[in-house]
């Protein structure tokens, strides 16, 4: 029912480009801010053996065996492959608005987001949308990820969010681990430093914290940085600006960090569910280790409270309210004209999950037209 509403209500999406301005002429218009997003995406290793795009590697050490001039050149051919992917996705996405042929939504089996066509699409380009020929509004969660963490840290117990986060919750056919979050973390959250980190969170000030101190200008660099930290590889480069600030302001955060990771790995190692050995294979079908795949569930858990949360919860209330509204990962779209009972919903639902004060919520209109393009 969820994905049959969201169906129904992208249909009423129309996508409003100026006269004589075709979908092909803004994305290659774009073409230079699609290459610089791709490229942010990129990751390289010291030694300049392995390559990683969005997370997901794409050269490993052992298999490449060419000189440094031709990995340089095996990386321009990746940007350039993966920016003219981009342009292709997204000026199909705008051509399937225009034609009305919309893919039917479907819930993603790692980490049970609602999947469609405006899933991806930059808000840029939405800002040529209207929802019914009205001005689309969103809501989204500040910092979202990191504000369920430091929920979480907070509170050990929250129903929801310990669903999908406590290593003796998410292995459905095992219950080898007879610690709990509690009893391994509760001394680390109760310190200052975490009390802090948990307040920044909760306030969807936690990047530009860090910013500030680190002096990083680049918000979405910085971002991509932040969560390569936090969420990568427990082996940090203990050299780098952002290990360096969190040894400084947040050193039992780490701790906590680390510590969930090593348990999840714990699970991995033991586990025969088979909705948790999807997991020990990437996007492009790579097999992970156990261990790898458990260091990687944090944000993936962390996915899933927010897919409950926004999906399973806000959308599904928003639906028996009869609104015209889309989710999109921790964001809500809808029409001006109900953004106001659209708003009073979703606080409504984040005050009942994650309670009053432990989050921060943002409004923006999304649209940007010539009121010639807009109804009246």
């Amino acid at each position: 029912m969820i994905e049959f509403n969201t169906f129904k209500v992208l249909h009423k999406t129309t996508f409003n480009l100026p006269d004589n301005y075709t979908a092909s002429q803004l994305i290659e218009d774009d073409s230079p801010e699609i290459k610089k997003s791709v490229e942010k995406l990129i990751k390289i290793d010291k030694d300049r053996k392995t390559i990683k795009y969005n997370g997901n590697y794409i050269i490993k050490q052992k298999e490449f065996k060419g000189s440094i001039e031709e990995f340089d050149k095996k990386i321009q051919e990746i940007i350039e492959e993966k920016t003219k992917g981009k342009k292709k996705d997204y000026e199909r996405k705008i051509k399937k608005i225009q034609s009305g042929e919309i893919d039917f939504p479907q819930r993603n089996t790692t980490n049970n987001r609602l999947d469609h066509l405006l899933t991806g699409f930059p808000k840029k380009y939405l800002r040529y949308c209207t929802l019914e020929h009205e001005k689309i509004v969103e809501y989204d969660m500040v910092n979202a990820q990191f504000c369920l963490l430091g929920n979480y840290i907070d509170d050990f117990s929250n129903p929801l969010l310990s669903k999908h986060m406590d290593f003796n919750n998410i292995d459905n056919n095992n219950n080898n681990i007879h610690n709990t979050p509690v009893n391994l973390f509760m001394g680390y959250s109760r310190e200052n430093d975490t009390r802090k980190f948990i307040d920044a969170c909760k306030q969807g000030r936690i990047y530009e914290l860090a910013m500030n101190e680190i002096g990083v200008n680049d918000r979405k660099k910085f971002k991509n940085m932040f969560m390569g930290f936090m969420f990568g590889n427990v082996k940090y480069d203990t050299t780098s600006r952002i290990y360096l600030f969190f040894e400084k302001r947040f050193r039992n955060v780490i701790s906590i960090v680390n510590g969930l990771k090593m348990q999840y790995a714990s699970v991995f190692k033991l586990t025969n569910d088979k909705k948790l050995l999807r997991l020990l294979y990437t996007q492009n079908n790579r097999k992970k280790s156990r261990f790898d795949a458990g260091n990687d569930y944090l944000p993936i858990g962390l996915q899933r409270c927010e897919s409950e949360i926004f999906v399973d919860n806000i959308l599904v209330k928003l639906q028996q309210e009869k609104l015209t509204v889309i989710s999109k990962h921790d964001s809500i779209l809808c029409k001006e004209s109900e953004a106001d009972r659209v708003e009073a919903i979703i606080i409504e639902e984040l005050d009942r999950i994650l309670g009053a004060n432990n989050y921060s919520l943002r409004r923006e209109t999304i649209t940007k037209l010539l009121k010639s393009k807009i109804a009246a």
